[in-house]
């Protein structure tokens, strides 16, 4: 009998420092998602540490498409690669201390000395509703 109670205690206590575990994983202060208006459509970030992982829609052609976004980030910057159904490329956002905003720039695998000269510019969806409305001017939030 103390045997079993004993086994089922040490079983117990495993089973207590799992459940732990996974709610600090799905608390992790590291690990934020944040959402832009761009203008091209919106963007999606998600940063664990200093790795982040994203997605984007380009809205401003006929027939819009999705693409990916993986990269580090590190003061202030993400350098990364995209990805869509027009090929991939180098990214580099430059982001404000707050993160409330970013420009980007990038090139493609198919001219990789070539970077377009027109940032991308993105204010982030909490931000959105108090930005300046010259910070605002012809962005896209919605994913439709």
């Amino acid at each position: 009998m103390l045997y079993t109670l004993i086994i089922y205690m040490k079983y117990s206590f495993l089973i207590f420092l799992l459940l732990v575990s996974i709610l600090a994983i799905g608390q992790n202060p590291d690990f934020k998602t944040l959402s832009f208006c761009t203008d091209v459509g919106p963007v999606e970030l998600q940063f664990a540490g200093d790795s982040i992982r994203g997605r984007y829609r380009i809205m401003v052609v006929k027939d819009p498409f999705d693409g990916v976004i993986k990269g580090t980030f590190k003061d202030g910057l993400i350098e990364g690669v995209w990805i869509d159904p027009d090929g991939s490329g180098k990214i580099i956002f430059a982001f404000t201390s707050d993160l409330n905003e970013f420009t980007a720039v990038f090139n493609n695998h198919k001219k990789p000395n070539h970077w377009f000269v027109t940032p991308w510019r993105a204010v982030s969806t909490t931000y959105y509703p108090q930005a300046p409305e010259g910070s605002k001017q012809n962005l896209r939030c919605d994913w439709k």
